[in-house]
């Protein structure tokens, strides 16, 4: 794609870290190339919540979708599926982290990325934050910076969060069939 007086590339943020002994570090985030989020799904799906039974109408008889089956129940307050959403949370978090830092002379990764090991690179990528003494909120930080970057605007995304929630949003997601 070219645009007439514009520069191709992608645009950048500056986030700025808090480090030991009152100093900071200032760091140049990129924003992510159109479609990474879509890579970084398939690489680390989301889980799905356990099936708890069958959706009943008000008479107690199994609610059906528009093929006639039986609509499936899931418990998404499980402890296990929390957990697991939690993990794929941070692990797809480490990726746009890495991807956002990759053209920031000052931050090198040991850890190389496989496209058919994607999860093992994310979990080196988490370990190498760590051992540096990354906090929480300095992930919380970068990402910022990387909305920024990208683009993303965090009202927009709290408002469309609150009318997915509520059922009312454009992008509401619809049933989808889980039969197989």
């Amino acid at each position: 794609m070219k645009i007439k007086g514009a520069a191709p590339g992608r645009n950048t943020a500056d986030v700025t870290l808090g480090r030991p002994g009152g100093k900071s570090v200032t760091l140049t985030v990129s924003a992510l190339p159109l479609g990474y989020w879509d890579d970084v799904e398939q690489w680390i799906p989301e889980p799905r919540p356990p099936q708890s039974g069958f959706v009943r109408d008000t008479d107690r008889a199994l609610a059906k979708d528009a093929q006639g089956r039986p609509v499936a129940e899931y418990d998404r307050d499980d402890p296990k599926y929390l957990a697991a959403c939690k993990r794929a949370t941070i692990l797809q978090n480490a990726l746009c982290i890495a991807e956002a830092l990759q053209n920031e002379p000052k931050v090198t990764f040991d850890a190389k990325p496989s496209r058919n090991r994607m999860e093992k690179y994310a979990e080196a990528l988490i370990d190498e934050m760590k051992e540096f003494g990354l906090s929480d909120g300095d992930q919380v930080a970068i990402l910022r910076a990387v909305g920024t970057a990208s683009s993303i605007s965090f009202t927009r995304l709290a408002e469309e969060r609150e009318g997915f929630l509520s059922g009312t949003s454009e992008t509401a997601a619809q049933p989808t069939d889980t039969s197989d």
